[in-house]
Order: structure tokens, then C-alpha cells, then sequence
């Protein structure tokens, strides 16, 4: 018996992780839901797949917070990835944590991101806070964007639910409790309510990546970055997401994902 793929729907769920994004552009009244479910979804997996990967080395998992993803073209061979590094620092009461793995892209099943790259190097940016927080206590990472003052982002717009995220969470294996227990994202260190979970960046990366797929100009690779957390209470959550494929939550017009093509290095 082959060994799964590392990026194969097998590891990461990728059938159960699409039908989440399919319901949720359903519900929200997207056209070609499906397609845009295959393309969100599919176009995730190598980061999904890092992730995967690089668990076993983070240990505990909860309570970290996910501030960035970088997927771009890996200088090796397909045949022998480099193996997974983690580099942690702390600073201003945070441990950071930067993990980089190399990752397979399944060709058959067009799972690359980036067109003729099949050796793609992904890395994460983590953060845990290392003391309790104290009520109220913002997040401690990149500063928040709004959508400028007294407007709202325009674009495509969705509605979430802890259903969503929980489906997400079981659909990929990131069980981390501030995705799933109510208050969690707060005592981490997220400026979100005692009864909101947050949605997992990857959730965001793939409903942008299926409303709003790149432009065949845009430089290869992907850049995601996370300034603020998408709260998800019981009542849901609005998105929006631009042209551009930038995120914005409905209530307050934060910036929650900030996408960009990314070359190598």
C-alpha cells in the first residue's frame, strides 16, 4: 500500500473542509457554490498539509493564534522535502512561533496554488500569549485596518456560524479550543466576547480564495496575513470579501485576512 499524500485529501479532509465552504456560499447566496467550494478549498491544501505536519512539534496547541501564512515555491526536488523547522522567540509577553514545511502538491488532483509548482515551501506564523490576559486585552500582534472611516467594505458578503467553524475545525483536525469553546479566544488574548469562538484563518484564506481566486497576473504564491480575528457569536458573524480577496468583518469593518501574491524566497 502507497503512503497517502502529504497534501491528499486523505491527511487533511479536504472533501468534508470543501463542503463547509460549499454551505456557507450556499447559504450567502454565491453562485457556483460548488466550483467556488472546489477552488477555495483545493487551493488551501498545502497549508492545510504544513499545518498537519508541523503539530507534532508544537505542543500545547491551545491558545495559539494564527497570524500569517506564506505559500510559495520551494527551491528542491518533489522527491525529497526538506524536513519541517521551527524557530520560537518571545517578546512583549508572547511566544512567537514560525514553522516552515515543505509540501507535495498533488498534481492529478490541481491542489497547487501555484501553477507548475509542486515542491511548495509554506510557513506559519504563530502566537501564544504567555500570561493570562486581562479583561478586555487587545491582540498583541500587527496593528487592526479598518475599512475607512464611516464606511464598509464593499464586496461579496457571507455569514458564518460556531456550526461552521466547529464543521471546520472537525473537518481539518484544528481542534483548538478558542475555534471551538465560547471565551476561549479571550482568556488567549483576543479582544472577542465570553461567548464568541473565533473562525480559523485557513476558513478565511479558503472562502477568499473561492469568492475572489487570483488574477493569472498576480505573483505566484500566497501571502495571508491575519490582523485581526473574525469573532463568531451565537447570532453568527457577517464577512466581506473584496475584490482583492481581503477579508473584512461586517460588524466594525475590521481587516481579518490581508491577501497578496508571494514569490519565492
Amino acid at each position: 500500500m502507497t503512503a497517502p499524500s502529504p497534501t491528499g485529501p486523505e491527511l487533511v479532509g479536504l472533501r468534508h473542509a470543501q463542503d463547509v465552504i460549499e454551505r456557507i456560499l450556499t447559504r450567502s447566496g454565491v453562485d457556483d457554490a460548488g466550483e467556488a467550494a472546489h477552488q477555495g478549498a483545493g487551493a488551501i491544501v498545502p497549508a492545510l498539509a504544513a499545518l498537519t505536519l508541523v503539530r507534532e512539534m508544537i505542543e500545547p496547541w491551545e491558545g495559539l493564534i494564527h497570524r500569517r501564512c506564506r505559500v510559495a515555491p520551494a527551491p528542491g526536488s518533489a522527491a525529497r522535502p526538506a524536513p519541517p523547522r521551527m524557530r520560537r522567540t518571545v517578546r512583549g509577553g508572547w511566544e512567537l512561533i514560525e514553522v516552515t514545511a515543505e509540501a507535495v502538491a498533488d498534481d492529478a488532483a490541481r491542489h497547487s496554488p501555484i501553477a507548475g509548482a509542486w515542491l511548495l515551501q509554506v510557513r506559519h506564523d504563530l502566537a501564544r500569549r504567555l500570561s493570562p490576559a486581562p479583561r478586555g486585552a487587545p491582540r498583541s500582534a500587527a496593528g487592526t485596518a479598518t475599512a475607512g472611516e464611516g464606511g464598509a467594505a464593499a464586496g461579496c458578503r457571507l455569514r458564518l456560524s460556531g456550526e461552521d467553524v466547529a464543521a471546520w475545525a472537525g473537518a481539518t483536525g484544528d481542534d483548538n479550543p478558542i475555534h471551538l469553546h465560547p471565551g476561549a479566544a479571550r482568556r488567549a488574548g483576543l479582544e472577542t466576547g465570553e461567548a464568541d469562538v473565533i473562525a480559523h484563518g485557513m476558513l478565511l484564506a479558503a472562502l477568499s480564495l473561492g469568492v475572489a481566486p487570483p488574477a493569472p497576473a498576480e505573483p505566484a504564491g500566497l501571502d495571508l496575513l491575519f490582523p485581526a480575528a473574525l469573532a463568531v457569536g451565537p447570532a453568527g458573524a457577517g464577512l466581506i470579501v473584496d475584490d482583492d480577496g481581503s477579508c473584512w468583518s461586517a460588524a466594525g469593518a475590521r481587516r481579518v485576512l490581508r491577501r497578496r501574491g508571494a514569490g519565492p524566497g
